[in-house]
């Protein structure tokens, strides 16, 4: 980890994520306003040059899903994650894991923050916009 912050934390019942520079997801728990000062979670993904800024979609406070955007180096397909927002080391979905590149959107935005409406994610690379989930 590094001390450059490129991106901010996001809440979401009792937890706050946050994915710095060259570094994981690190999942912290928030209670009685104080935050936990070691995460209680970290993914498995490592988050390169800038890290990222999640977004979470859930009902109410059930089915929490964080999203986050990857961006690759040198150019290639920028990779959407899926985890469980109750437990970051738990990857639910990534756009790399598709047969193919039936997934792929192209290189990612740098800084760019999925948007989550109606079941749906949008996520927009420089030459194209991706929607995911049931059309």
């Amino acid at each position: 980890m590094t001390d450059d912050n490129f991106s901010t934390a996001t809440y979401f019942d009792g937890s706050v994520y946050y994915i710095g520079q060259n570094d994981n997801i690190r999942q912290f728990a928030l209670s009685n306003g104080l935050l936990s000062t070691l995460p209680i979670e970290l993914s498995d993904n490592y988050f390169g040059n800038r890290g990222a800024q999640a977004v979470v979609s859930a009902n109410g406070t059930h089915n929490g899903v964080l999203w986050a955007i990857e961006c690759s180096t040198g150019g290639g397909n920028g990779i959407l994650h899926a985890y469980d927002a109750n437990d970051v080391g738990n990857e639910l979905y990534n756009t790399a894991q598709a047969n193919g590149n039936r997934d792929a959107f192209g290189p990612a935005v740098r800084f760019a923050v999925p948007t989550v409406i109606n079941g749906r994610v949008y996520v927009g690379g420089q030459n194209q916009l991706a929607i995911f989930g049931d059309l």
